[in-house]
């Protein structure tokens, strides 16, 4: 390791030479940091080096993975706050009690929690929630050495791109990388997340398409990917596999071609944000097989065609919001009639025709009617005047709808 001790300044006369290399010599062994960040006395992973060197009495035959931990966790500290020189009795984080004490357990420093044995010594550190916590720059590569089940660091004000190693915690079943600034795309590498339940990386900079080797995560219950700038189209073969999906955001984005048939084998999805992206053509017939379904969002889109009569099945459909398309022909009768949980109804700027329909009469808890912009024809039923449940009814009024209690008209 030429050069690294000249390098380093000494930290302590207790601090030996042979000390720093066999640590130097077990950090390389961990295949994360290059050699060169060590070598560098500035950078976050030689700082949590000089740090562990400082605190530890180092037990060479001793357990290892607590060092890795410490390192980890250390080299995250250093790489995260706002001012580069910041020890740990100057955090920029909004709270960082007990980080980098040299008398209380990793265990307590804040946003850790680890598991014990029965005897109550502890094991290992399982979660890491820094969220909205004040952390700036790029996630360290470090952190990928914490054996981690969950990793939550959203609503700060982190950039870069997600590290490849991230891709290497096999046994993250919750990653929050949401309402950051992280930039890049999302690498194949994320499908070595098999144990994945849980997946938010929405309200970033994210780019290019969905990995198809989302594939290999069937676990997943929950994937938030919207406010981003994804782009291509969804991975139909991909999505089938994603059998107990309850969760389906990607919403606000740059995503492209048709709604594919395959959602229709997602029978646990509750919820489908698809609005804002630039899908085209019909909705399939098959999503009226999702009889789970409690949210669908498809507005503006140019998305085409009519509403399947498929729908009539989907009785638990609380919000339905399909503004801003093309969509077209009648609004079955049956199918609204079938919305008995309806609380949100958004029909608005398409061209749709036929009858109001009056199956909108027996639907007792809407919030919300929006049907402006369409080609109805006849009256808004007059029993949604005398709702206390509905705060906004919007209709086009004139020679071809008649509404009496409309919150807005529009006059075309």
């Amino acid at each position: 390791f030429v050069g690294l001790a000249a390098r380093n300044p000494p930290i302590s006369s207790s601090v030996t030479t042979n000390s720093r290399f066999r640590l130097v010599s077990m950090i390389q062994d961990w295949n994360v940091t290059p050699l060169e960040r060590l070598e560098d006395y500035q950078s976050p992973p030689a700082r949590a080096l000089e740090w562990i060197l400082s605190v530890e009495t180092i037990d060479w035959n001793g357990e290892v993975n607590s060092l890795k931990e410490k390192f980890a966790l250390a080299t995250l500290f250093f790489a995260t706050q706002s001012t580069p020189n910041t020890n740990d009795d100057n955090s920029s984080w909004t709270n960082s009690d007990n980080w980098l004490s040299t008398t209380q357990s990793i265990c307590s420093w804040y946003g850790i929690t680890c598991t014990h044995d029965a005897a109550g010594n502890t094991q290992r550190i399982r979660r890491l929630d820094l969220s909205l916590n004040g952390l700036v720059s790029s996630i360290p590569a470090e952190v990928s050495l914490l054996n981690l089940e969950s990793l939550g660091l959203h609503s700060n004000a982190l950039t870069g791109t997600i590290p490849l190693e991230l891709y290497r915690m096999v046994d993250l079943a919750y990653l929050y990388l949401d309402n950051n600034h992280l930039s890049g795309r999302i690498d194949s590498a994320i499908g070595n997340l098999t144990s994945l339940v849980d997946l938010r990386i929405s309200g970033n900079m994210l780019t290019g398409p969905i990995p198809a080797e989302i594939e290999n995560m069937s676990l997943l219950q929950i994937v938030y990917i919207d406010g981003n700038a994804i782009s291509g189209v969804l991975p139909s073969e991909a999505l089938a596999k994603m059998m107990l999906l309850h969760e389906f955001q990607f919403h606000d984005n740059i995503i492209g071609g048709t709604l594919p048939q395959a959602l229709e084998r997602l029978k646990m999805l509750r919820i489908l944000y698809c609005d804002g992206n630039l899908l085209f053509g019909a909705i399939p017939n098959g999503l009226g097989q999702l009889t789970r379904l409690e949210a669908l969002f498809l507005f503006d889109n140019q998305i085409s065609g009519p509403i399947p009569q498929s729908f009539a099945q989907l009785t638990e459909l609380q919000e339905f919001q399909v503004h801003e398309n093309t969509l077209s022909g009648p609004v079955w009768e049956d199918v609204i009639g079938a919305w008995t949980n309806l609380q949100i109804l958004r029909l608005h700027n398409n061209s749709f025709d036929g009858g109001v329909p009056n199956a909108l009469a027996d639907l007792n808890d809407l919030k919300i009617v929006q049907l402006h912009g369409n080609a109805f024809v006849g009256t808004v039923p007059n029993v949604l005047c005398n709702s206390t449940e509905l705060d906004i009814l919007t209709s086009d009024c004139g020679d071809r709808v008649e509404c009496s209690c409309c919150t807005q008209c529009f006059h075309h």
